[in-house]
């Protein structure tokens, strides 16, 4: 969902009302995604390549997609078929997957990604899953998202001013 229909959701509810609406966690992510042209080659982030963080875009819940078989886990990636898509050329087709561990806690694994996944600042190792937060910074490729739920979305939402992500183009 996009910054604007956020805000607009979080006016119109009550924290409680926001918690039933959008029970699980979100990704915050940040803007600058660049377009892709047709193929699938990854372009490798160079070392202190500039992070696409220069504000939140969109949230985006981290949930399974309708059609997606793997009951387990929940895809992270540059191509359609992947759960949670982000269209950025730094990100691998198939870069992380999230894992529910147990009921309300979340763990993430990169999956060998061709420029990685930082959670925190921190390298995370290909295929060894860490626990993820409320709060947390998970960087892939070039793009940087923050980890929320619905009192995070709330808290932040109602304590920031609109900007001007928030217009629709004129």
């Amino acid at each position: 969902m996009l910054i604007q229909e956020a805000r607009e959701l979080v006016s119109a509810l009550t924290r409680e009302q926001l918690k039933a609406r959008l029970p699980g966690w979100l990704l915050a992510i940040g803007t600058g995604a660049e377009p892709l042209e047709l193929g699938f080659r990854t372009e490798k982030a160079p070392i202190g390549a500039e992070l696409r963080n220069h504000g939140i875009e969109q949230f985006v819940p981290i949930a399974k997609a309708p059609k997606n078989p793997y009951a387990a886990r929940i895809s992270i990636g540059r191509t359609r078929n992947c759960d949670i898509v982000l269209r950025d050329p730094s990100v691998s087709k198939l870069h992380a997957n999230f894992f529910e561990s147990a009921p309300g806690r979340m763990e993430v694994a990169d999956l060998c990604s061709q420029n990685g996944t930082l959670r925190n600042g921190r390298r995370m190792r290909p295929h060894i899953s860490e626990a993820i937060e409320v709060g947390d910074t998970l960087i892939l490729g070039r793009v940087s998202t923050s980890v929320l739920d619905s009192d995070a979305l709330y808290e932040l939402l109602r304590r920031s001013k609109p900007t001007s992500l928030d217009r629709d183009c004129e």
